[in-house]
């Protein structure tokens, strides 16, 4: 499993309600967007955060995280993945967030548990970190590349 960590630090912001298309534009690659009942929750780049917060000024927000991204693509019949990254974090000490693609599964964790994660993820993955590739035009500056592997599965 190649994984590395995504440039840059992120936010997590609750705000009430759904979001609109305004909140909407916080969102560059890589984001997470979860609207519930009462409550929509973004996950988006620092210094995208000025814009939400102008217009939420009530947010509840977590600031300095960093993101890490699983590389291999993986199957939706794999058991456990998450559980035995989550479990050798959590026996550190390290609490994080983790964000599911339809492909990939990624975690984030506050600044302060980066080079323990590094760590543990290099310990548990000794294939290491994916090599960084300067973005794609269309991409933010700090935004995650992607090496895909034919035939990989969790």
């Amino acid at each position: 499993m190649r994984w590395h960590e995504v440039p840059g630090r992120f936010a997590i912001v609750g705000i009430e309600g759904p979001p609109d298309l305004e909140d909407l534009g916080a969102l560059a690659k890589p984001a997470q967007l979860i609207v519930e009942d009462d409550e929509t929750t973004l996950l988006v780049h620092e210094d995208r955060l000025a814009h939400l917060l102008e217009r939420h000024p009530d947010a509840k927000v977590e600031l300095d995280l960093t993101w890490f991204t699983f590389e291999t693509p993986m199957d939706w019949e794999v058991v456990g993945f998450l559980a035995h990254v989550t479990r050798a974090l959590a026996e550190e000490g390290v609490s994080l967030g983790a964000v599911c693609g339809y492909s990939r599964d990624h975690v984030f964790v506050h600044a302060r548990h980066r080079e323990t994660t590094r760590r543990i993820l290099g310990g548990m993955f000794p294939e290491g970190v994916a090599p960084q590739r300067q973005p794609d035009a269309d991409q933010r500056p700090g935004s995650p590349s992607v090496q895909l592997s034919q035939g990989a599965t969790k």
